[in-house]
């Protein structure tokens, strides 16, 4: 099978026929053998009823567990050599798919792109969504037009290299984002239009805000320790400059006990930092061979 369309869904039964006929257009519009998997993410309303009608494989959560339960749940069941992972909400344009498909062979991971002023204006919302987004940028040198768009298409196998590092919540999308740039796959971007919602949302503004940032300085740790460690070391190291300058030009004293473990602290976060980089560039060339090792049994029917 080539495709495996996944849709994470939790009391959208107003929107998800429309989601469920549209993504099936597209899916024959493009021609290829294909599911689609709806995971009902314990849903009150008639959202699981209206998939099954559809005819569409439904994976069923007792009790709402998050987005990124819903899109691992759908990865360890999918038979598909690709996965399209899309919103229930309409907000997504999915005739879009097959301007993704075209790309597929050139990037390891295609999304769509959404323009930022179809995002809303200036709010909360939009500010936190900027700041992870740039931050994102900094910590993988790459530029992200959009880094949790809800709308993307994948290798299944590329995918659960990473499925340990997947949150349970919304996060799921910056991680996977963060974690394919991270590890040198190529992510193409297509810009798409974002539409009104349908329903109501189930971001938490401040919560799922502060758990994106939390979530990218805890992939930096992961995959590029150094980009940590060495910042916090020269903080350090300045500390320790600074307190030894005051010693000496007002009381003349070249020796201090505060900028000394100032010092040896700064040297030992470093070489903890050192330590914390050998392992993980141990631990992708680990993975590494054991993919290429694996690769023949990978690829589905």
């Amino acid at each position: 099978m080539e495709v495996s369309a996944v849709i994470p869904v939790c009391n959208e039964e107003r929107a998800l026929q429309n989601v469920l006929s549209g993504l099936k257009e597209a899916l024959l519009n493009i021609g290829v053998s294909h599911e689609i998997i709806v995971v009902d993410d314990g849903s009150s309303d008639g959202s699981a009823v209206i998939a099954r009608k559809f005819g569409a494989k439904v994976i069923s959560h007792r009790r709402s567990r998050g987005y990124g339960a819903c899109v691992k749940s759908a990865l360890k069941q999918a038979n598909g050599t690709y996965i399209v992972v899309v919103d229930a909400d309409v907000t997504y344009p999915v005739e879009a798919l097959p301007e993704l498909w075209k790309l597929r062979k050139e990037y390891d991971m295609v999304v769509g792109a959404r323009d930022p002023k179809a995002l809303g204006g200036l709010n909360r919302r939009s500010m936190g969504r900027e700041a992870v987004r740039r931050f994102a940028q900094w910590a993988t040198g790459e530029s992200i037009p959009d880094v949790n768009t809800g709308f993307r298409l994948f290798k299944k196998v590329d995918a659960l290299k990473f499925a340990h590092l997947y949150p349970e919540g919304f996060s799921q999308v910056t991680t996977i984002t963060v974690s394919y740039l991270y590890s040198g796959l190529t992510i193409g971007y297509v810009p798409i239009e974002y539409r009104t919602r349908v329903g109501k949302s189930k971001i938490k503004v401040n919560l799922d805000g502060f758990n994106f940032l939390f979530l990218v300085l805890r992939l930096i740790a992961y995959f590029r320790p150094l980009k940590i460690f060495i910042p916090v070391s020269l903080i350090l190291l300045f500390a320790a400059a600074a307190v030894f300058a005051q010693g000496v030009f007002s009381a003349g004293k070249f020796f201090s006990v505060t900028w000394l473990i100032l010092l040896l602290a700064s040297l030992g976060v470093f070489l903890l930092g050192l330590v914390a980089d050998a392992v993980s560039r141990r631990r992708w060339e680990h993975a590494d061979y054991a993919q290429k090792a694996d690769s023949p049994d990978e690829e589905e029917d």
